[in-house]
């Protein structure tokens, strides 16, 4: 039987395993990648105990007292999203072991429930079809497009009660300023540790470039923080003198090393 309730800090780790849930298949995984995710599982710990202490919160399922799925979703006046708006939630994340068996419903049901009861006057979730929650989910409940948010991505919003009600959030993402300099190849990486897969991506990355010496700047700005995240205008990505590399899932080395040496003829 499937049942779903609010996790609490001291039941953290029964979904810290859920990533690499998708990222663990032969095509991505590297040597030593098995270490890369358990340091970030444990990153992913503080961080999510840091953001619970603000006010974040996570819904999870739960089967025959095995985790199967969560969401987490956070007041958007402390995510570290890409977006602004006033008394609203912003989903971040949601996983499921199992598609198709209602565990996702059930999650996006109970974060929603809790919002109202909260008081919040609706909720936001960016989704980039194919590979990060698909629309058609939140479009079953409710949510709206109310703005692209990046090249895939589309920022949707369910209003509570009037659509007056709550003024619609925005996507304010955009690419970082990087300067460049002369004679190096620069590696600007923006991290924050909510993933284990970034963290693993931060790792590998910063492995390879160290093949290349001191030709390579490495240059390391940390968007945990709201604040941060929004003056970036991302909260994660990885350059190489100021093209993309990494948006989020897993990149396998020889990519990163074909870059850097095309970076280094250019």
């Amino acid at each position: 039987m499937l049942s779903v309730r609010l996790l609490s800090p001291e039941h953290l780790w029964d979904i810290l395993s859920f990533c690499p849930l998708h990222a663990d298949q032969e095509h991505t995984w590297e040597p030593w990648d098995a270490e890369r995710y358990r340091q970030g599982q444990h990153r992913r710990a503080g961080f999510l105990a840091r953001k619970m202490d603000q006010g974040a919160r996570l819904q999870v399922a739960y089967r025959d007292g095995a985790a199967v799925g969560f969401i987490e979703y956070h007041p958007i006046e402390i995510t570290n999203l890409e977006l602004v708006g006033q008394d609203i939630l912003a989903i971040w994340c949601m996983l499921v072991r199992d598609e198709r068996q209602g565990i996702g419903s059930a999650l996006l049901q109970a974060c929603l429930d809790d919002a109202q009861a909260m008081g919040h006057k609706g909720v936001a979730v960016t989704c980039r079809d194919p590979v990060w929650m698909p629309r058609v989910l939140f479009e079953r409940f409710g949510f709206v497009k109310v703005s692209p948010a990046g090249p895939n991505g589309a920022l949707l919003f369910r209003s509570f009660g009037d659509p007056a009600g709550a003024k619609s959030p925005r996507w304010v993402g955009r690419r970082p300023e990087m300067a460049p300099v002369q004679g190096q190849i620069v590696v600007d990486v923006y991290h924050t540790d909510r993933c284990p897969i970034h963290w693993r991506n931060t790792a590998l990355v910063q492995e390879v470039a160290h093949e290349f010496g001191d030709v390579v700047l490495w240059r390391q700005h940390w968007t945990d923080e709201r604040e941060d995240a929004l003056y970036y205008g991302t909260a994660y990505g990885i350059y190489i003198n100021g093209e993309p590399i990494v948006a989020g899932l897993p990149v396998k080395r020889e990519h990163v090393r074909r870059a850097l040496r095309e970076a280094l003829l250019a």
